[in-house]
């Protein structure tokens, strides 16, 4: 697929990730740093069985996940079904 073709996809099927040029993000947030770290737990597992690894910042009760295909420098079909994963989990 090309990048304006996956940027095109990521707006469409992600309406609550920002979609930048070579990434996509969202910020969630929590009640609390324990709920934050268990998201992230989720988060992490889900990224190991899919072999495809955000970045994560925590900020007590918030946590920003960023996506974007390395190898690729920018964005992939890999990002965009991460994400729907990551917006499928029970938080």
């Amino acid at each position: 697929m090309m990048a304006e073709e996956i940027i095109n996809k990521a707006k469409e099927q992600l309406p609550t990730w920002v979609t930048e040029a070579k990434l996509i993000y969202k910020t969630f947030e929590f009640q609390s740093f324990d709920k934050s770290i268990e998201f992230t737990i989720k988060v992490a597992s889900l990224a190991e069985d899919l072999d495809h690894h955000p970045d994560i910042l925590i900020q007590y009760n918030k946590v920003k996940i960023s996506c974007s295909t390395h190898d690729v420098g920018g964005l992939s079909i890999k990002d965009i079904n991460l994400a729907q994963q990551i917006d499928a989990l029970k938080i």
